[in-house]
């Protein structure tokens, strides 16, 4: 268990360097299209699943292990960021504190090395059974509401518009919506399913479950999904002329004042509507 640890928290570093970069690609284009934003973050979590090389633009980024298999072991744990600074910071603590004295049955950094990764398993654990009942209380609510026509479920039980599945999605709407709300919130959601929004964020959130202790990955996480409906609303719109696109963003704003937005992991609604009524 402290060996995949290990991998995992080198993973997790290794990809700590991408996600800064590709905030600050972020941050300069930010007036750019969302789309090709959503496929860095998918560089990003598949770079936190797999340990491959980089090449092109993460030229730059360190592709070593950090933290080396045998620092439980070693008489003097060190780590290797390749920065420098970084290296000259943390190694003196370490083997300050962590160096093993001789005759000592246990080393300290194997110790730690095992506790940590009793921590980091639990916190799967949470994240796993929180992903699970959430996605236990939609259905049971889907499944109180209606019958499910054509993929599509209308009901008063719904507060927002939301998709639901991975492998049979079903979009939910609340029955009070009028047609023309009705035809702008079925375009938006008919794209998630078309571009399979429904299957990545799911997937999206095991990974940030795996790197739940990296606060850039939740960064990541967060800003993926909000460039996920920027995407999908450039989408939608691109074919709209100025008339439709402002029927458009008036029904993001009804949706934003009437309901209240859905935080889960398993389903989509709308989310960040400032932002997305001003592009």
């Amino acid at each position: 268990m402290e060996e995949v640890f290990l991998k995992c928290l080198n993973l997790s570093v290794r990809a700590s360097y991408m996600i800064l970069a590709v905030l600050l690609i972020r941050f300069l284009f930010r007036e750019g299209t969302a789309k090709y934003r959503v496929w860095l973050w998918i560089a990003v979590f598949i770079r936190l699943l797999f340990p491959f090389s980089l090449k092109g633009i993460f030229s730059f980024l360190p592709q070593g292990d950090v933290i080396p298999e045998g620092i439980m072991m070693t008489e003097t744990p060190a780590i290797t960021s390749g920065f420098n600074a970084v290296d000259q910071a943390v190694n003196p603590v370490l083997q300050e504190h962590f160096t093993p004295a001789p005759y000592n049955s246990a080393n300290p950094m194997q110790i730690l090395v095992y506790v940590c990764s009793l921590i980091w398993i639990a916190g799967i654990v949470i994240m796993l059974i929180y992903m699970i009942v959430s996605a236990l209380i939609l259905k049971r609510k889907i499944m109180k509401s209606g019958t499910v026509r054509d993929g599509i479920l209308e009901s008063s039980h719904f507060d927002s518009p939301f998709v639901f599945g991975i492998l049979r999605p079903v979009i939910c709407l609340p029955s009070s919506l009028d047609e023309e709300k009705r035809h702008y919130i079925l375009l938006h959601e008919q794209m998630h399913i078309e571009r399979k929004d429904h299957i990545l964020k799911p997937l999206s959130f095991l990974v940030l479950a795996a790197h739940w202790f990296n606060p850039l990955v939740w960064i990541a996480y967060r800003l993926m999904c909000r460039d996920i409906e920027l995407a999908c609303d450039e989408a939608v719109i691109r074919e709209m002329n100025g008339e439709e696109q402002s029927g458009y963003a008036e029904t993001l704003l009804s949706c934003a004042s009437e309901g209240r937005r859905l935080a889960s992991p398993v389903a989509f609604s709308e989310t960040d509507v400032k932002k997305r009524i001003r592009n």
